[in-house]
């Protein structure tokens, strides 16, 4: 049976303080150091590889402007890199319909003109979103209603085999 892996409380306790904790990490680009500094796909892999939900972190090298240049990129990353990189047991799903967010889903947003996913947040659930934004750094702000909202690309799941 595959079941939505943070409906598990187990499960999603340790991931909720993990991402709390990673909340006031400046911005820094390609860097993954709670605290020290991130950029908004880094500090994702940071959380997931602490929660021991990946085994490892790994990104290629992109320069801070990459969505000019590969607008795949961010969709790439999950599909080459997060998904390979997953504990034994453990999948990710696309979620088509924004109606069906859960916590702990993966999400891409575009922030751009050309409408390409350019940006990755953390649904927490209660109407909150953790992402980590140049300027500001890790925080946690209303999703509903929001930027984010009508801005949403992609939402990826992860699932459990049980």
């Amino acid at each position: 049976m595959i079941i939505d892996y943070f409906d598990n409380d187990d499960n999603w306790a340790p991931f909720n303080r993990i991402a709390h904790e990673w909340v006031g990490t400046p911005f820094h680009h390609m860097s993954i150091l709670k605290h020290r500094g991130a950029d908004c796909t880094t500090f994702i892999g940071g959380m997931l590889l602490e929660a021991q939900i990946i085994k490892k972190v790994e990104y290629d090298f992109y320069p801070p402007d990459w969505y000019a240049i590969n607008p795949n990129l961010l969709l790439e990353t999950v599909e080459n890199n997060l998904k390979k990189n997953l504990i034994e047991g453990l999948s990710v799903e696309v979620v088509e319909n924004i109606k069906d967010i859960k916590r702990g889903d993966l999400l891409a947003i575009w922030t751009v003109k050309q409408e390409i996913a350019n940006h990755s947040a953390v649904y927490l659930g209660d109407d909150e979103v953790i992402h980590c934004k140049a300027g500001k750094g890790v925080e946690i702000r209303p999703f509903f209603k929001s930027a984010f909202e009508v801005r949403l690309k992609n939402i990826f799941r992860i699932k459990q085999e049980v």
